[in-house]
């Protein structure tokens, strides 16, 4: 696999941001690794609700260059999500200028561990969990969902390796699968 990091000066977009105060029950900029700053997550739970809810993890686009947890993916699915009892977590991980490959799905292995192992705390569902991502995230969740007995995809730096990381389901939105016939199709079909 090629250990692609870009040199290419990220693009000079400010993602949205959102109005959270209306969720009374949440935690923002969670580490659930300690890498790097970038491995972060923010946990929404419905408000006034005691019981363990089931999780959908939200993974950012941006081409593996950029994006944010706050981005348009958290907007598609917060609000709607928490309506129908589902606990939403959107998730930072480290962008391919800081790290090279396989570190973005090492870090989404290990935000789903951290869920696990920490779901008493956070009232989360542990056997209950999802993925939904676009673009890049979409690569990312998918991979995900299809190597959780690879243990390449795991970095024992970051956290308890030893708690899986396997999920229930996966949302990809037009994540990459095959790169090397991405610009073929592209002409063909674009």
């Amino acid at each position: 696999m090629n250990n692609f990091v870009s040199n290419l000066p990220l693009p000079d977009i400010e993602p949205p941001k959102f109005d959270f105060s209306h969720i009374k029950c949440k935690w923002l900029n969670v580490p659930y690794a300690d890498k790097s700053s970038a491995e972060k997550l923010d946990i929404f739970l419905p408000n006034d609700s005691l019981c363990y809810h089931p999780v959908v993890v939200v993974i950012h686009g941006g081409g593996f260059l950029f994006g944010d947890k706050e981005g348009i993916e958290l907007q598609a699915a917060l609000e709607p999500g928490l309506a129908r009892g589902y606990a939403i977590v959107s998730i930072n991980y480290r962008l391919s200028s800081e790290a090279k490959f396989p570190a973005a799905p090492q870090d989404v292995n290990a935000a789903i561990r951290f869920l696990r192992k920490n779901a008493s705390l956070y009232r989360l569902d542990p056997n209950h969990i999802g993925l939904w991502g676009s673009s890049s995230g979409g690569n990312l969740a998918s991979l995900a969902g299809v190597t959780d007995k690879m243990t390449v995809f795991v970095d024992s730096e970051l956290g308890d390796s030893t708690i899986p990381w396997n999920v229930n389901a996966v949302v990809d939105f037009y994540g990459p699968i095959n790169f090397l016939t991405m610009d073929p199709e592209y002409v063909i079909n674009g």
